[in-house]
C-alpha cells in the first residue's frame, strides 16, 4: 500500500492497516453457559489469539507454567521492547486480543481477566479499539489504572459495556501507565454477553432531551471536583455570561484533574449532543491546554472538544459533538487539564451547555435497483473487494454479493495473522469458506511482505539484545516453510496469490537496476537481493506438486503510476521470468503483476496507461488489486471533489475496458468510505451509508459520466526569472528587488493553511529561489520530512515535461530551521540554503546548481514551489505555485514554467569576477550582495581593495578618521589603508565612507596600493589618446598615466571618464588586472 499519502495519527492508521480480521478462540471447558462468549485459561497450551499489539513495539506471547491463577498455566508476554518519542514519552509493547466477531454491535458484555507481573510493581489499564463511526473516541480505556505486582494477581473487571452499532472491530490490550517492560502474565479471561431483552429498552418518547445549562449565577449547579484533589468554588472576580456576575473557579493540581458534572439521564443511546463551555485562565496563570471530555461507564473516556490553549487574557469557547452509543449506567461530563503542567493551574469556567442534536442511525438498506458492477464488466474481468468476516453479515454482505464476485482478505491471510509465532498457524478458513459458499472467488493476500510479518521470521536478538538479521539459510527456511504450509492449507480454494508485496522503493533513481531499487526490507537484509526470486520459486514448487490447481502467482506493489518504479518492477519481472524460462521450457515464474492503484484525484491516467501497457508487454496478466481514489478530507466530499473523483474512476475503467483482454481482476480496497483504511478522504464508490456516490456512476458508465461532467481546464503557471546573484543568508537583499512575486496559493488540500510567495533569479551556474511563508504554528514533530513545516522547490532543468524523474529533475525540501532533504539524494551536491524565522513566519533562500543545462536568456525551466503546513505531527495543508495534483514528487509534467531572462550585463567583467571569486575573495559586503552595475562608495571599494591585494597593516598606532567608527565593518580595511599610506582623508580629518567614489579617486588609491603591495608601475605614461584627458585632475594624472601604461586602465570608447562613479564590475576588473601583474 502506498506510503506517501498524507499521514494521519499513528494509532489510527496502524490499527486500520494492521489489525487481523478475527482472532482464533481456544476451546472452552465452560461452554455450557450460553452467555459465555469467551473463556481462556490457557491450560490447552493455545495462545487464544493473544499477541503483541500490531502497531506497537515488539513482544512475544507464549503459554507459560511459571505462574497461574488457577490450574498450571497462564499467558506470558515477554521480551518487551519500547520506543521513545522526541518528547521523551516511552511506549512499551503490550499484549492484545482481537475480539471482533466475539463482542458484537448492539450487545452488552461483562469482561474480566487477571494480570500479574514477572517482577516489580506498576500501574496498568485495559485499553481498547472500538471502531464505530458513532464514537468520537475509538480508543477508549475500558478499565482504568490498577496497581499490578509480581506478588499477587490483580483482577480487571468491566460490567455492562455495550458495543456501539456499526462497530467493525473490537480489540483490547493491557497497557502500562508508564513505560514498564516487566514480563506480564494473563489468566482467567472471561467475556459474557449480558445484553438485556428488548423489553428493557426505554421508550424513546419519554427520554429527557432538554439538555443542561450552567451559568453559576445560583451556585455550583451540581459541579464537583472530579478526582477529589481539585478545588471548585463560585467566583465573582470574572464572568462570561451576559448580564452575569459569577463563574466557576477551578484549581487543578495535575493532568486530567477537572470540574465534573453528572449528566446521567441527560444523554441517551443513539443520540448526538453538542457540548460547549467558556474558559479562561485566572490572572497570572500560564497558558494551559483545556478540553471537554465525557466518561461513559467505568474506564471509558472520550475527548469531546479539541485541545485549546487558554490564557488569562481572553475567554475561549470549547465545543464539540458527542454521540452516546450505548445505554449508560454512568455518565459524566468534565472540563480537564490535558497536559502534565508540573504545578496546579487555576481557571474560570462559565456558560456550560449540553444540547440535543438528534438521533443517529446507520444505513437501513442498499440500492437494489442500480446496475451491478460485476454484471457491467462480466465480459471483461472479475470485480473484487477487500474485507473481513464482518462483511459476511447484514447490509455489507448484501452490497458485497450484489456488486462483486471475488474477495481479498484485507488482513486475515497476512503473515502476522497466519503464523504469529513459529509453527503456530491461525487459519482464515471461516473467511474463505464463507466467501466460496456465497459465490465469491478468493484471492490470497499475502505470503511475503516487509510489513505485518512477525519478527521471528527474519530477525533475532543477539547477545547484546539488539535485533539482527537471521542467517540466509534460516530466513530462507522460514520463508519457504510459511509459503508451502499456507498454500497447501488453502489449496485450490484461492484463484491467485500475492507472493511478494511491495518490494520496490518509491521513485528509484536508476530503475533499470532493479536490485538496487529494492527497498531495504528485513527479508532482503537476511536473504539477499534474490529473496523475491526465492519466494516465487518456493510458491512455484508448491504448484508444480499440484498440477491440477489453477492458481496464478502475483507480484503486487503501489505507486504503480510512477514511471521509475514501474520500470524497476518491469525490469525485475522481465529478468526473473526470462531466467526461469531458460530452464523450464518457456514457463513463467511470475504469472501476474498487481497494480495496487491507491490513487488521488490528481493522478494522471496517461501515467497509469504507460505502466499498464509496459507490464502487459511482459506477457503476464494484470490485476488492479487495491483500487481507491482519495477525494476530500475529514470524511467529507464537496460536489466538485466528488465529481473529480468520479471522473478519474471513469477514466480508469475506460482504460481497463480497453485492455480487458489482459486484465484478470479489478479489486476495490473496501466496501464503503466508512470501512476504508483512508476513510477521512472518502475514497470508494459507496459512501458511509453504503449508498452509491458519483464515483459509482463513473465506474458503470465511463463515457456517459465523462461527457456529462467535463473537467475544468487549468493552465500551467508561467513566470520569468531575472539575471542576478543574491547572497544566500536568509535575508532579503537588494538583488531580490527586481524579481516578481509568485503567489503560492493553489491548494492541494481542502484545508487552506500556510501561504506565501516566491521569487526566482538566475546566473550562469545557479537558480536562486526565495520563499516567504506566513504560518500560524511551526511543527516538525512528524518523522516524515514532508509532514513538517517546510518548503519544496521542484526543478525540471530541461523542461522535458516527462512523466517520471530523469537526471535533470529534482525535489529540494528545506524545513523552516534549514534541515534539508532531497529527491533524489544525489542532487544535494552543491545545494545551499539559509532560513530565518520571525515568530511563526519564515523566509527560505535556496541556491540550486544548474548542472544539466547551460542557462541563457530565454531558457525555459520546469519549476514549482510548494509550502507544507504541519500541525500536531501531520501535514494539514499543501499550497503550490502551480501543481494541484500532489504528484510533483514523481511527475515533472505537473510543474509550471520559469523563463530565464536577461544576460550577465557585464560579460567583459565575467572573467575577472570568476577569477577573484575562485581565490575566495568576497566581492560584496557583510550586509550587501555584490552588484556589478551598482555604484560603489569609498568604504566598499577600500574593503575590496585590501581583500583583493591581500594587504596587511603595520603595528603602528593609527589615529582613525573621526567618521569611521570602531564597530564599522570596514574599520580594519580603513586602518590598514591608512597605515600603508593609501588613503589620507579630507582636510577635516574625514574619510566620508558612504560617499560614492569616482574613477580617478579609485585610480589614485590603486596606484598607491600597488606600491604597498610591492608591485612596480611604469612611469612617464601618456593620456594623449583619450579625448577627455583634460578632465583628469592634476593630483591624479601621474597615477592614471601609470595605470594606463601598465594596461590596468584601458578606458572605454576612447574615454577615461575620470569623474564617473565607479561600478562594482569596473572595480573588480581593475583590481584583478593589478593582482595578475
Amino acid at each position: 500500500m502506498r506510503e506517501r499519502f498524507k499521514k494521519i495519527g499513528i494509532s489510527l492508521l496502524a490499527a486500520a492497516l494492521l489489525a487481523p480480521a478475527f482472532a482464533h478462540v481456544p476451546k472452552s471447558s465452560a461452554a455450557a453457559d450460553p452467555s459465555v462468549t469467551l473463556q481462556q485459561s490457557f491450560e490447552d497450551g493455545d495462545l487464544g489469539g493473544w499477541g503483541k499489539l500490531p502497531w506497537g513495539p515488539n513482544g512475544v506471547a507464549v503459554v507459560s507454567s511459571a505462574n497461574a491463577s488457577e490450574g498450571s498455566k497462564s499467558l506470558q508476554f515477554k521480551d518487551r521492547e519500547s520506543t521513545t518519542d522526541d518528547k521523551g514519552n516511552v511506549t512499551a509493547s503490550t499484549p492484545s486480543l482481537d475480539l471482533t466477531g466475539k463482542m458484537l454491535p448492539g450487545h452488552t458484555y461483562d469482561l474480566s481477566l487477571k494480570v500479574r507481573l514477572g517482577s516489580g510493581k506498576a500501574e496498568y489499564h485495559v485499553a481498547s479499539k472500538v471502531d464505530s463511526p458513532l464514537l468520537s473516541n475509538q480508543y477508549p480505556w475500558l478499565i482504568g489504572n490498577k496497581s499490578v505486582s509480581s506478588t499477587e494477581w490483580t483482577t480487571f473487571a468491566l460490567s455492562g459495556y455495550e458495543i456501539p452499532d456499526q462497530t467493525k472491530e473490537v480489540r483490547i490490550w493491557i497497557e502500562p501507565a508508564s513505560g514498564d517492560k516487566a514480563d506480564l502474565f494473563i489468566d482467567e479471561v472471561l467475556v459474557k454477553d449480558v445484553t438485556p431483552s428488548s423489553a428493557d429498552e426505554p421508550d424513546s418518547s419519554t427520554l429527557d432531551q432538554t439538555g443542561v445549562q450552567s451559568d453559576f449565577e445560583n451556585g455550583l449547579q451540581g459541579w464537583v471536583a472530579r478526582n477529589g484533589s481539585e478545588t471548585v468554588a463560585i467566583a465573582s472576580e470574572d464572568n462570561h455570561s451576559p448580564n452575569g456576575s459569577k463563574s466557576l473557579k477551578v484549581t487543578a493540581p495535575g493532568q486530567y484533574d477537572a470540574a465534573l458534572l453528572d449528566v446521567l439521564g441527560k444523554m441517551h443511546k443513539n443520540s448526538q449532543y453538542q457540548l460547549s463551555a467558556w474558559v479562561k485562565m485566572a490572572p497570572g496563570q500560564a497558558p494551559t491546554v483545556l478540553r471537554i471530555s465525557v466518561q461513559n461507564g467505568e474506564g471509558s473516556y472520550a475527548n469531546v472538544s479539541q485541545n485549546a490553549t487558554v490564557t488569562d487574557s481572553a475567554w475561549v469557547q470549547l465545543t464539540g459533538k458527542y454521540t452516546q452509543t450505548s445505554t449508560p449506567s454512568l455518565l459524566k461530563a468534565y472540563i480537564e487539564t490535558a497536559d502534565q503542567n508540573g504545578e496546579p493551574r487555576t481557571f474560570y469556567l462559565d456558560d456550560f451547555k449540553l444540547e440535543y442534536v438528534g438521533k443517529v442511525s446507520g444505513p437501513t438498506s442498499i440500492q437494489t435497483n442500480i446496475p451491478s458492477i460485476k454484471d457491467v464488466y462480466q465480459n471483461d474481468f472479475l470485480i473484487g473487494n477487500a474485507g473481513s468476516a464482518r462483511d459476511f453479515e447484514g447490509l455489507p454482505f448484501e452490497l458485497l454479493k450484489k456488486h462483486y464476485n471475488v474477495i481479498t482478505a484485507e488482513n486475515a491471510m497476512k503473515p502476522d495473522a497466519t503464523q504469529p509465532t513459529k509453527g503456530n498457524f491461525t487459519w482464515a478458513d471461516n473467511f474463505v469458506d464463507k466467501a466460496i459458499a456465497s459465490g465469491l472467488k478468493v484471492h490470497g493476500h499475502v505470503l511475503v511482505w516487509h510489513a505485518q510479518t512477525p519478527d521471528w521470521m527474519n530477525t533475532k536478538k543477539d547477545a547484546q539484545d539488539k535485533t539482527v538479521p537471521l542467517s540466509r539459510e534460516e530466513a530462507l527456511d522460514n520463508m519457504r516453510t510459511h509459503i508451502r504450509t499456507v498454500m497447501e492449507h488453502y489449496g485450490n480454494r484461492v484463484i491467485s496469490w500475492d507472493v511478494v508485496n511491495e518490494a520496490m522503493n518509491d521513485n528509484p533513481s536508476n530503475p533499470t537496476d532493479w536490485k538496487a531499487a529494492l527497498r531495504t526490507a528485513p527479508w532482503k537484509t537476511a536473504i539477499g537481493d534474490d529473496y523475491v526470486e526465492q519466494a516465487f520459486l518456493a510458491a512455484r514448487e508448491v504448484l508444480d506438486a499440484h498440477p491440477d490447481w489453477n492458481i496464478k502467482l502475483y507480484y503486487n506493489d503501489y505507486n504503480d503510476d510512477n514511471q521509475n518504479k514501474a520500470t524497476a518492477i518491469y525490469s525485475m519481472v522481465k529478468e526473473l521470468n526470462e531466467n526461469y524460462a531458460k530452464t523450464h521450457s518457456g514457463k513463467l515464474l511470475i504469472d501476474g503483476i498487481g497494480m495496487q492503484a491507491h490513487y488521488n484525484a490528481g493522478t494522471k491516467v496517461d501515467n497509469v496507461r504507460s505502466s499498464l501497457e509496459k507490464f502487459i508487454s511482459l506477457g503476464v496478466e494484470i490485476s488492479v488489486s487495491e483500487l481507491d481514489i482519495t477525494g476530500g478530507s475529514n470524511g467529507a466530499l464537496t460536489e466538485k471533489e466528488a465529481n473529480a473523483q468520479a471522473y478519474l474512476y471513469a477514466q480508469l475503467f475506460a482504460l481497463y475496458h480497453e485492455h480487458a483482454a489482459h486484465i484478470a481482476r479489478v479489486t476495490f480496497w473496501g466496501l464503503s468510505d466508512e470501512t476504508s483504511w483512508r476513510k477521512d478522504q472518502s475514497p470508494l464508490a459507496f459512501d458511509k451509508n453504503l449508498q452509491a456516490k458519483p464515483a459509482y456512476y463513473g465506474v458503470i458508465d465511463p463515457a456517459k459520466f465523462m461527457s456529462e461532467h467535463p473537467p475544468a481546464s487549468t493552465t500551467a503557471n508561467q513566470a520569468n526569472a531575472k539575471f542576478a546573484t543574491p547572497v544566500i543568508d536568509g535575508k532579503i537583499d537588494s538583488a531580490w528587488k527586481q524579481a516578481a512575486e509568485l503567489p503560492i496559493n493553489r491548494y492541494q488540500t481542502a484545508w487552506t493553511g500556510a501561504s506565501g510567495w516566491a521569487k526566482a533569479l538566475w546566473d550562469d551556474q545557479f537558480l536562486y529561489v526565495l520563499v516567504q511563508v506566513n504560518d500560524h504554528e511551526l511543527d516538525k514533530t512528524s518523522p516524515n520530512p514532508w509532514e513538517q513545516d517546510s518548503v519544496e522547490v521542484f526543478v525540471d532543468q530541461n523542461n522535458g515535461k516527462t512523466a517520471a524523474y530523469e537526471e535533470d529533475d529534482g525535489q529540494y525540501r528545506v524545513r523552516y530551521d534549514n534541515a534539508t532533504s532531497f529527491n533524489p539524494a544525489s542532487i544535494a551536491d552543491g545545494f545551499v540554503s539559509a532560513t530565518q524565522v520571525s515568530g511563526t513566519n519564515y523566509t527560505i533562500e535556496m541556491k540550486i546548481p544548474l548542472k544539466s543545462i547551460k542557462p541563457a536568456d530565454g531558457t525555459k525551466v520546469g519549476f514549482d514551489v510548494q509550502i507544507n503546513d504541519a500541525k500536531n505531527g501531520a501535514r494539514q495543508s499543501v499550497a503550490a505555485w502551480n501543481d494541484t495534483t500532489g504528484q510533483g514528487y514523481q511527475d515533472p509534467s505537473v510543474f509550471g514554467v520559469l523563463t530565464l531572462t536577461g544576460t550577465a550585463p557585464f560579460a567583459w567583467a565575467k572573467g575577472a569576477i570568476e577569477a577573484m571569486t575562485a581565490r575566495g575573495i568576497h566581492l560584496g559586503t557583510s550586509d550587501k550582495a555584490f552588484e556589478p552595475n551598482a555604484a560603489m562608495n569609498k568604504s566598499e571599494f577600500l574593503s575590496l581593495l585590501v581583500r583583493a591585494l591581500e594587504l596587511h597593516g603595520t603595528n603602528d598606532a593609527t589615529e582613525m578618521f573621526s567618521d569611521v567608527k570602531a564597530s564599522a565593518s570596514y574599520y580594519d580595511a580603513v586602518k590598514t589603508a591608512k597605515q600603508l599610506g593609501i588613503i589620507q582623508g579630507t582636510s577635516n580629518d574625514l574619510f566620508l565612507p558612504d560617499s560614492p567614489i569616482t574613477r580617478q579617486e579609485m585610480m589614485v588609491l590603486v596606484a598607491r596600493a600597488a606600491k604597498a603591495a610591492g608591485k612596480t608601475l611604469p612611469s612617464n605614461g601618456s593620456l594623449d589618446t583619450f579625448e577627455d584627458a583634460a578632465s583628469v585632475a592634476e593630483y591624479a594624472r601621474d597615477s592614471v598615466a601609470s595605470l594606463v601604461k601598465a594596461g590596468i586602465v584601458q578606458g572605454a570608447n576612447g574615454k577615461l571618464a575620470p569623474n564617473g562613479v565607479l561600478t562594482g564590475a569596473e572595480a573588480v576588473v581593475i583590481l584583478q588586472r593589478l593582482w595578475s601583474k
